[in-house]
């Protein structure tokens, strides 16, 4: 089999997989999503292609997906070299799909009527490019999609706007993204278009998560919930963070997740969560406290969950002190989410609670929140106040030189306060040192 015919039968499969998760799910969310966007949009035409991850972000960790999130978001599909046209101004073609595959199947999947191989892009872009008063009958009779996409453009008072979904992630020292030669082209041949940014309203939608969503993101903290709990059966002195991590992430993969929404985090003992210090794998050591940072991905939304335990199984009465006022500190962040509060009020709840037991808030280093999706820390305005839908991540911590604690859990706003994710995974002292006597998957395999 030569490379071009194998590269073909793999791309193949991959997209069937990725249509069988759509139809499997339902076309309907993905659909209503299209609306939502289209509706925000009705000045213009939107423009969103899918892509590969293209360059390295400057901020938080980046999955291969995450450029192409906007484009699953609205589509369900993971699949490249597409494009997604929406025209909120058209009933004859208010949605459009450029893509290899089945294309008969791909209407079925997507509910999209409207679906052509990518090859027909440029041309039907250049078409709907010219001014629609330049359009006689014979070309509106047989060109009619362009046509109507240049019909919609130019039926705006004078406008022509188009929402493009540039990246989200912008590093100036690295090559551009190949797809912004397309939005340049466009700009370039007249200046009568006016290009957006279309993320400014997809960050509406993404900031609220709906039914499907809520779906995947309580079966990735359910699977890394219990990877949680088998990696706590299975710590113990002599094993090495590489092992404990290994056991995570074969338990997260057993029970069907197959990515994670960013690398597994085991560290141990003192300057643990100094992430710009260099350091070896370091094996477990008794007396030492390990922190695990970790979550499954499922169907592009990921879990975020940390949880410090004993690596001996037993917490020392130091430890336990300051771990219960850590604990106490997050609790009280979880117990007063509801709409209307704001991450600055989960901040201050955090810092009152440490401050008031001993003045710990000193060692508390970074923001209790953040918002959680598609991305592992997704996009979102942090300053406005809550509102039902909002998933967030609620994890205060202590860095003190001799040891790290730290708790993370997924909580999500509800219309009359909080649905706490995570809530199953030991928090208690007690449960957490009765988890640790059982034996783990871990523990089992390094003693055979």
């Amino acid at each position: 089999m030569n490379r071009a015919r194998l590269f073909k039968c793999i791309y193949l499969v991959l997209f069937i997989s990725s249509v069988s998760a759509a139809t499997a799910e339902g076309n309907n969310i993905f659909q209503e999503r299209r609306a939502k966007l289209a509706a925000l949009i009705n000045d213009g035409i939107a423009v969103i292609q899918s892509t590969e991850q293209n360059q390295n972000n400057l901020l938080e960790f980046f999955v291969p997906n995450s450029d192409n999130h906007d484009f699953i978001f609205l589509t369900g599909l993971e699949t490249p070299d597409a494009t997604l046209i929406l025209c909120p101004g058209s009933t004859e073609a208010p949605e459009i799909l450029y893509i290899n595959g089945d294309l008969d199947e791909i209407k079925k999947v997507t509910g999209i009527e409207h679906v052509y191989p990518p090859g027909n892009l440029m041309p039907d872009l250049s078409n709907a490019y010219t001014d629609f008063r330049q359009f006689r009958y014979t070309q509106r009779r047989f060109k009619s999609l362009p046509s109507e996409i240049a019909r919609v453009l130019q039926n705006n008072d004078g406008k022509k706007i188009i929402y493009f979904n540039f990246p989200r992630f912008v590093n100036l020292e690295e090559p551009p993204p190949e797809r912004l030669e397309l939005i340049h082209r466009i700009a370039y041949f007249s200046p009568k278009y006016e290009i957006r940014d279309v993320s400014d309203h997809l960050d509406q939608l993404r900031m609220y998560q709906d039914e499907y969503a809520i779906e995947q993101l309580r079966k990735a903290t359910q699977i890394s919930g219990e990877a949680m709990m088998e990696a706590m059966r299975s710590a113990h002195p002599g094993m090495n963070e590489e092992q404990l991590r290994a056991t995570f992430n074969y338990t997260c993969n057993m029970k069907g997740a197959t990515r994670f929404g960013f690398p597994t985090s085991i560290r141990t003992g003192p300057g643990s969560h100094d992430e710009h210090f260099p350091r070896g794998v370091k094996v477990l050591k008794s007396g030492h406290l390990i922190t695990i940072d970790a979550g499954a991905e499922i169907n592009h939304y990921s879990a975020d969950i940390q949880r410090t335990f004993p690596v001996s199984g037993k917490f020392t009465e130091e430890q336990k002190k300051l771990y219960n006022i850590l604990k106490d500190a997050q609790e009280a962040c979880i117990k007063i989410v509801r709409p209307g509060v704001t991450m600055k009020d989960l901040q201050e709840k955090a810092m009152e609670v440490l401050d008031a037991r001993g003045g710990y808030g000193k060692y508390f280093r970074w923001g209790t929140s953040h918002f959680l999706g598609m991305e592992v820390h997704d996009n979102g305005d942090n300053l406005l106040p809550f509102k039902p839908g909002i998933f967030i991540t609620v994890e205060p911590g202590l860095v003190m030189p001799e040891l790290t604690i730290v708790l993370e859990d997924d909580v999500l706003c509800t219309e009359d306060g909080y649905e706490w994710f995570t809530e199953f995974v030991p928090r208690e002292v007690e449960d957490i040192e009765r988890v640790m006597l059982e034996k783990g998957i871990g523990e089992i395999f390094l003693a055979k």
